[in-house]
């Protein structure tokens, strides 16, 4: 297994984290960058999780992933998160 392939049940588990708090939190919670470091698996990870749209029917935000090796973290797994403020269903569209 790949190292980026290895990140990607956190990244999961992150994305489910976020997308389960509601967008009117998340708008308030995402007017900054969030970057942070968890532990999976007794291997540490930094997620980084930024808003990137807020329109008038969706928000759009991102959650990334890496291992914090230098070689590794210029290029993190991660994904887009579209999520609408009129139902609680979210489209999901990878990035990398």
């Amino acid at each position: 297994m790949g190292k980026r392939e290895e990140w990607r049940p956190v990244l999961e588990a992150h994305v489910r984290r976020w997308s389960q708090i509601p967008w009117e939190q998340l708008v308030g919670l995402l007017q900054e960058s969030q970057a942070y470091e968890t532990t999976f698996d007794a291997k540490k990870y930094r997620v980084a999780v930024d808003l990137l749209e807020d329109k008038d029917a969706s928000i759009q935000f991102s959650v990334a992933v890496d291992d914090g090796a230098l070689t590794y973290s210029a290029l993190p797994l991660c994904r887009s998160v579209v999520l609408s403020k009129t139902t609680r269903r979210e489209r999901r569209k990878m990035v990398r």
